[in-house]
């Protein structure tokens, strides 16, 4: 089903930043629970999630609040 294994998304070594955008139509809520419940189970890089009401496939495009969201993550990261 997916291309990624659990494998694959354990072996990351950075920290992630999974936006996923509430009005998403291409991936369903399945999608969005298997990459959280396999990058949050991650113990040695941390993961935020953010779901934003107003996002869809293409978060990027849809919003200027995606890159406050993104300087937030990554100020949080160098500290």
């Amino acid at each position: 089903m997916f291309r990624l294994s659990a494998e694959d998304l354990g072996s990351i070594q950075s920290p992630v930043l999974l936006v996923w955008g509430k009005r998403e139509e291409v991936f369903t809520e399945e999608h969005f629970e298997w990459f959280n419940t396999h990058l949050c189970a991650r113990t040695q890089q941390r993961t935020q999630v953010f779901r934003p009401d107003k996002l869809g496939h293409i978060p990027h495009l849809d919003g200027a609040m995606l890159s406050g969201a993104i300087a937030a993550f990554l100020h949080d990261s160098s500290v």
